[in-house]
């Protein structure tokens, strides 16, 4: 931009060169989210053609009225001055001295900009919101991101190429409106993706795509993993990706969500719902296999989680165990295992009502419950009762 430019579309927040309309304002959204996020100043240096043509300005709120503008320079009083081509950045250089940097200053001039704004985000915050934000980057664009206080600058390139590296199966599925391009992630690999996920979505999510972008990706710690049950994926969803492509949409004014054009003018939101039942109706069968298999192997382990659980109960809460014991001090229940009693005539008996106190059955155990006017018993540590053995 120049001079002129710089003056009129930055001091003037509605402002933007492009033409008004869904698809046309590109730029007007950045600058006042922008400037929101940092009323210390949003600073501009743009070049139109070599190392001498640099502008800058500043925009930014005064306290306390709270007026937003561009900030004159205290020497000459211009608000648009000339840029030092040593600022330039290398990307506008090799692009022929065209282009504009524009730098954060945040809430103060001593606010850490690199740092994100919500701690629970983690360092790889700003490289992760482009990666989840973009399919796919043009070739020609480069994103990249530096930890706050590391040398270390990582490139952003887009959910495609970082889940091609992950992917064991994938296809797309035409619904009655949409695409839907599904991906198996490779076995066994899911703790190690998941460690992954403060960098880009790295293991089972749904989302919508338009254009190269993904809008409404639900990851499992945003519900993810429910939404790709409801377009049947039940189990195994750590290792699916659903990625639907609208036939007819557009983006809002702010590019948050996509609107669906039809002639249903109350509609505004996706028909998710719809979606997800067309896509049970005509799954793939790799992804059905998957689920299935899948749903196996849930079992499986969740039997072995109850055994160990049960395990430990034992050791813990150890369950007391009776024998029989003419002499016992203690009175027993009725026999759940080891044989019948006794009787004083030397013939076995299996009735409860006909207990009686006789010789011991070699240490087996006869009950795991004392009873009053019982048989007489005395308690053993002997044995494992009940037998688990966690595979």
């Amino acid at each position: 931009m120049n001079p002129d430019e710089l003056e009129r579309y930055i001091n003037s927040l509605a402002a933007t060169s492009k033409r008004q309309a869904l698809d046309g304002n590109y730029g007007m959204g950045a600058k006042i989210a922008g400037a929101v996020g940092n009323p210390a100043g949003l600073t501009y240096l743009s070049w139109t053609g070599s190392a001498d043509s640099g502008h800058t300005c500043t925009l930014l709120r005064e306290e306390p009225t709270g007026t937003w503008g561009l900030a004159e320079d205290p020497r000459t009083s211009d608000i648009v001055g000339i840029a030092d081509p040593a600022l330039c950045p290398p990307e506008i250089k090799d692009a022929g001295w065209r282009g504009t940097a524009v730098v954060f200053h945040g809430k103060a001039p001593d606010h850490n900009t690199t740092l994100s704004p919500i701690p629970e985000l983690g360092v790889d915050w700003l490289e992760k919101a482009i990666n989840v934000r973009f399919y796919e980057l043009p070739t020609h664009v480069r994103v990249r991101c530096q930890r706050a206080g590391d040398d270390f600058i990582r490139r952003a390139i887009g959910q495609r190429a970082l889940l091609a590296e992950h992917t064991a199966a994938g296809s797309s599925l035409q619904l009655s409106d949409a695409t839907v391009h599904w991906r198996i992630l490779t076995e066994g690999t899911h703790e190690r993706r998941r460690k992954q996920n403060s960098r880009w979505a790295a293991t089972g999510h749904r989302a919508a795509l338009h254009e190269g972008e993904l809008y409404e990706l639900r990851q499992h710690s945003s519900g993810g993993w429910r939404k790709l049950q409801e377009f049947g994926i039940v189990f195994g969803h750590e290792r699916v990706v659903l990625y639907v492509e609208p036939d007819r949409v557009v983006p809002d004014t702010v590019r948050a969500h996509l609107t669906p054009v039809s002639s249903e003018a109350e509609n505004k939101e996706l028909p998710w719902d719809r979606w997800a039942d067309e896509f049970i109706e005509r799954m793939p069968p790799a992804l059905r296999k998957l689920v299935e298999k899948s749903a196996g192997d849930s079992a499986n382990r969740d039997r072995r989680d109850v055994m160990r659980q049960l395990e430990k109960l034992a050791e813990d809460m150890p369950i007391p165990r009776y024998r029989s014991e003419s002499n016992g001090a203690t009175e027993g229940g009725p026999f759940t295992h080891g044989g019948g009693e006794r009787s004083g005539e030397g013939t076995a008996t299996t009735d409860p009502s006909k207990d009686q106190a006789g010789g011991r059955h070699g240490g087996n155990v006869v009950t795991m419950f004392t009873r009053i006017d019982g048989s007489p018993v005395e308690r053993t540590d002997k044995g494992q009762i009940p037998e688990i053995q966690p595979v």
